[in-house]
Formats: C-alpha cells, structure tokens, sequence
C-alpha cells in the first residue's frame, strides 16, 4: 500500500503498541497455517515428511553447495568476480546474511528442498518462516528488474527514500540509476520540443529538504541546463509544461483522479551586448517574522544570447509525487519585450505590466534622494565596492521606510560578494564575459522557488528595494 503523505506521522515508525499488535497477528497467522497443514496430513492430502526423505534432501541439498562452492570459487577468481565479493562483503555489513538456498513462494521466502529445488512443506517447515532473506536476493532483484518497474516500487515508498539509499551503496546507485533513467524522459521531450529557441546542455537531479509548518521532508528536482539561442533575440519568452500528481494508490492507478496542473516560465531575450537590469525587493520590517528574510527576485529575468538558463522540473515535494510520463511541454509563445525605465513615473504606472515592477512602485507616488530624507528607518548599504558600485538610494514612506538602491556592476568578484545575502537576502556574483552564466528561472506565481544566486556582468545594473520599520 502507497503512504499518505498528507498523514506525516506514517513515515516515522510504529509504537510499542503497534509492535505487540504486529507480533500478535503474526503469531496467529502462523498459528492458523499450522493447523490447516494438520488437518490436510490427517485427510491425506499432503504426506508429512519421513526421516528419510529428510536425510535424502539434506544429502541432495549439499552437494548442491558443494557444486555452487566450487563454481564460486572459480569465478571469484577473475577481476568481475572479485569486484562482486567485495560488493557482497559490503552488502553483509548492513544486513544479517544466513547462508542457504531460499526461494520466494506465495509470498513467502522459503527454504528449497534438494535437487528437485521443490518446497519443503510439512510442520516442522513452518519453523522456517522466520529466516533472515540472503543478500542475494537483493542483488538478484536490483540486476534484474526493469528500471521501469524499479520506478513503480519506488513511487509509494518516496517518503522514505533517503532512508532507503542510505542501506548500502548498491541500493544507492541502482535506486539513483532507475530515477536517471526515467526521467530521461522530460530531457528528450523538452529536446523536441525547443530546439529551435534553447540549446539543450545537461540535466541533473537535485534533493533539498524543505520544512513546512514544523514537518521536514524534501523535494526533487530534474534541473535542465540549456542555451538561449540567437533565434529568440529581443523577443519575451513563455515556456509551459502540464502535468499531473498522486498522492495515494486509488490516485496512481485512475488517470481521472489525477489533477492536472500547468507550470509556467518567462525570460527576456537580450542582445549580447546590451545591459540588464535586474530588481530584487526584502520586506526587513519588525512585523515579519520568517527569520531567514530572503529576497524576492523578480519573476520574468532578462537573459542575453549565448548565456544558459536553468529551469528546476519538480516532481516530488511534500504534496505527493507527479506522474513524470504525464509531463507535457506546451508550444513556446513570444512576444515583443516591453520597455521599463528604472524611474518609473507614477502617474504612468498602469502601463506597465504587474509582473515587470516592484510592487513598492504602486504604493509610493513619491522618492526623495537619500540626502533630502528626514527619516530614522532610512538605510544605505554600500559594502560592496569595487564591485557593484551604488549609484544613488531613494527613500519613500511614512511609518515603514522604503530605501531603493541602484548599483552598477563595476568588475568581476571572483565569487560571492561578501555579506550579499545577510545584507541583500540573495546571493550577488559578478562573472567576467569570458565566463559562462547560469540564470535560474523561476515558475510564475512563486515568491522563491529555490535559493538562487543572481549572476551580473559588468555593465549590469541592480535595482534593490529594501523596507524597514515597525
């Protein structure tokens, strides 16, 4: 049965008393098949096992070993096969191995009985449901399964899957191989899709915990890396894909069940060398309690030719799993790109689209330079010369304080400006024109979607808007 992710408490264990209630019903269970084997000797329908069919299987049973022993050894000696004691050898350092020839058998693991390899069935077999399961079987099931099968077991138990790569490194690569290999998916239809407008470059997975309303779990993401190309230049970008999402069985296995939900991106498509201008805006009032205070970055970032752009697929978070063979990429839409000063005049502030302006430029009407600005909650923050050099601060507002910021990229930083995301909330790089930049886009709608770091050439210029007060 799959996990209600909506229910929390299902992915941290059971109790004493589940424990005892667990046991219990075992030992009926086994109790109740006993007694039906009973019965069926007394009818004659199943012969109970002589002392000499016993010493006959045992007999039978080794030198089967001593035929798979010989066999072993011989292999055990080549490179592959000495490659593959010390995977066994890790494998028994994490499980309990019992050695012996077990078979699964109507749902059960049990112990095979002589050449014939037939199931020793009888009373005091019954003995022998409790057996550990050999480590074999384990790798016998990881070589053998289909990734595609690999990947159904593995979407109910998603909740505890990093529990579940954590058993051994073979579990770890088999389980992280079979996700690779599934999502390859989304990689060739996004390929098919905008070749013509997007280079396509490499693609990864990504996990990061999250928490939300003090319950911790974690998300993944298939992150594609690709190219924005010159067929696409000064044009306003819209990537779309639809999908759907489960989060229990009777969802899984009904196609109608599963809501159909549309995600959506926007870019700006720039010449090479032309600047952008990129804002970013930080509530720092005393009323906002999220301690960690990040930056929201603007929702449709501008992106020149020749530089890559990062778009995170998420398809599993704490609201159940998305259904990667349901994933659809939409036709690419374009249009042309709007122009925004960077002071907005407001009385012509309606002309501009919601998503293209700081939401501060709808409340106040009027900016007095910072020199001019009477107020105590005003703030300057000017520590990151040489490289991003602060142009002018404007201040609005009465009770809580607006200081808008414009700085102009100077020089490289040769990494990550000291202190960028305690003072700005958002991580500040500045790359030289020789190195490759990676602009991670956001889905439309979001206030953060994942912990991003704004990379700025020299020539860019960098709007901040910052609100303090009570």
């Amino acid at each position: 049965m799959g996990i209600d992710i909506s229910k929390p408490n299902q992915t941290q264990g059971t109790n004493k008393n589940s424990n005892l209630q667990f046991n219990n019903h075992k030992s009926e269970t086994i109790q109740k098949m006993i007694l039906r084997v009973q019965s069926q000797i007394e009818k004659g329908e199943l012969s109970q096992p002589t002392q000499y069919q016993n010493q006959s299987s045992m007999q039978g049973r080794q030198q089967i070993q001593q035929q798979q022993q010989q066999t072993q050894n011989q292999y055990y000696q080549t490179p592959q096969g000495q490659m593959q004691m010390q995977q066994q050898q890790r494998f028994q350092q994490n499980m309990q191995y019992q050695p012996g020839n077990y078979q699964q058998v109507n749902g059960r693991i049990i112990q095979m009985n002589g050449q014939n390899q037939q199931p020793q069935y009888g009373y005091q077999n019954y003995q022998q449901l409790k057996i550990k399961v050999n480590c074999n079987v384990n790798e016998y099931l990881f070589q053998k399964l289909p990734s595609s099968v690999l990947y159904m077991i593995l979407s109910f138990l998603m909740n505890d899957y990093i529990s579940i790569i954590m058993v051994s490194p073979l579990w770890y690569y088999k389980l992280h191989e079979c996700i690779e290999t599934e999502l390859l998916k989304i990689d060739n239809d996004f390929i098919k899709s905008y070749s013509n407008a997007l280079l396509f470059k490499n693609s990864y997975l990504t996990i990061k915990p999250i928490k939300v309303n003090n319950h911790f779990g974690f998300r993944m993401d298939r992150n594609i890396c690709a190219e924005v190309l010159p067929s696409i230049s000064n044009k306003t970008v819209s990537i779309k894909y639809t999908y759907k999402s489960f989060r229990r069985v009777d969802e899984y296995k009904s196609q109608q069940k599963q809501k159909k939900y549309l995600c959506e991106y926007h870019i700006d498509a720039v010449q090479k060398k032309s600047s952008r201008t990129i804002w970013a805006y930080k509530d720092d009032c005393n009323h906002n309690y999220d301690k960690k205070k990040v930056a929201f970055i603007q929702p449709i970032t501008p992106v020149k030719i020749g530089d890559n752009i990062k778009i995170s697929v998420n398809f599993f978070n704490m609201n159940g799993l998305v259904n990667i063979y349901s994933i659809q990429w939409k036709e690419l839409t374009t249009g042309s790109i709007p122009s925004v000063p960077i002071y907005i005049d407001p009385n012509k502030i309606d002309n501009y689209e919601k998503e293209r302006i700081c939401e501060t430029e709808e409340i106040y009407s009027d900016w007095v330079l910072y020199e001019y600005f009477h107020k105590i909650n005003k703030k300057r923050i000017d520590d990151f010369s040489p490289y991003l050099h602060l142009k002018e601060v404007y201040c609005a507002g009465v009770d809580i304080i607006t200081s808008k910021h414009i700085y102009i990229a100077k020089q490289p930083s040769n990494g990550i400006l000291q202190k960028s995301k305690e003072k700005l909330g958002v991580y500040i790089q500045i790359l030289d024109d020789s190195e490759d930049q990676i602009c991670e886009i956001k889905r439309k709608g979001l206030y953060q979607d994942n912990e991003t770091t704004i990379q700025l050439r020299v020539g860019d210029i960098f709007v901040f808007y910052i609100s303090s007060g009570d």
